[in-house]
């Protein structure tokens, strides 16, 4: 007289299970049938479920088109946004996008004012570690600027997990999921890897909060939802098996001895690659060996004074048995 419920579980009991346990018993049966009374609560209380999980979000990825926009009402969600970008149209934000992110200036972006303004106040806490190296401080902010505000967000971007708020129509995105090449990781590491912070200190441990500090701890840092991410964020480096992902590319990112629109290469000291460039450009060119005419240049200007000073020895000689001969003559 166990029942139903106590053999195979809760309401969420598969129908064949069911099926099996009524044909067995009849008094099963008459317990299945007071369950059926029960099945609106049944849907109530799945639909009550708010989470949901899946490797497919349900939203259209295609260029111009976003995955999130804007704080949810409560300020402390993104709200689940799958439709064409938006200009900004508030000038202090304007402003910061020219400065933070320049590569979406004046254009539609998938992120409003709020968002801009909350992302310039965080990311300038680790502009005291990695700005003193333009490329490494430029592609930082760039995976950054791309997630919250590419037109493109959806090509490369999923929603993980996204919930219902009370009060708010919108779904809320809790996490997401950011694909990017294996060259984009290792470019941007690289770019950062050896710049120092602090005196001795290396930017990239601090960032990562670990001395041994590696392209994917870099990733799961950044990922984290802590003062430098906007939102938790899961990387996917490498292919992914949706085809409408398109990983992000390393073509973006600039080497740490390259330097980046409006921005210097970084110097020896935060690249060691920017020395040997250094080197290579102010080596003195090798040197060309002199010639004359297709000649050795110093062998053919020493066979023409030979020839020369020849030549006036012997004028000379002619001249002064001409002379001698006139004072014979005369005498």
């Amino acid at each position: 007289s166990s029942g139903i419920n106590a053999e195979y579980g809760d309401y969420s009991t598969t129908v064949f299970a069911i099926v099996i346990e009524f044909n067995s018993s009849p008094r099963r049966y008459m317990h299945f049938l007071s369950m059926v009374h029960k099945l609106p609560t049944l849907l109530l209380l799945l639909a009550s479920i708010q989470y949901v999980r899946s490797v497919s979000d349900g939203l259209i990825h295609e260029k111009g088109r976003c995955v999130s926009y804007g704080f949810s009402e409560n300020g402390q969600h993104y709200n689940v946004y799958n439709e064409p970008p938006k200009l900004l149209k508030d000038k202090a934000a304007i402003n910061l996008i020219k400065e933070f992110c320049p590569v979406y200036r004046n254009r539609a972006v998938c992120c409003d004012a709020k968002q801009v303004t909350e992302f310039s106040k965080k990311i300038r806490q680790a502009a005291a570690l990695l700005k003193s190296c333009d490329s490494c401080w430029t592609n930082f902010r760039m995976i950054l600027c791309q997630q919250m505000c590419s037109p493109d967000q959806s090509t490369f971007m999923e929603v993980l997990e996204q919930f219902a708020l009370p009060g708010q129509v919108a779904p809320v995105a809790r996490s997401f999921r950011t694909s990017l090449t294996k060259e984009y990781a290792v470019k941007l590491f690289d770019s950062c890897t050896e710049v120092q912070a602090f005196g001795s200190y290396r930017a990239i441990s601090l960032v990562c909060s670990n001395e041994d500090c590696t392209y994917l701890r870099l990733l799961k840092e950044l990922g984290d939802n802590s003062s430098r991410a906007p939102y938790y964020t899961e990387y996917n480096v490498g292919n992914t098996k949706d085809k409408r992902i398109t990983p992000l590319k390393a073509d973006v990112l600039t080497h740490c001895w390259e330097a980046p629109e409006g921005g210097e290469p970084c110097t020896c000291d935060d690249c060691s690659e920017s020395c040997r460039k250094e080197e290579i450009v102010t080596a003195p060119p090798p040197s060309t060996p002199f010639q004359i005419l297709g000649l050795d240049g110093i062998a053919a200007i020493m066979g023409s004074l030979y020839v020369l000073l020849a030549f006036l020895i012997e004028s000379t000689i002619e001249l002064a048995s001409s002379l001698a001969a006139e004072e014979l003559d005369n005498v």
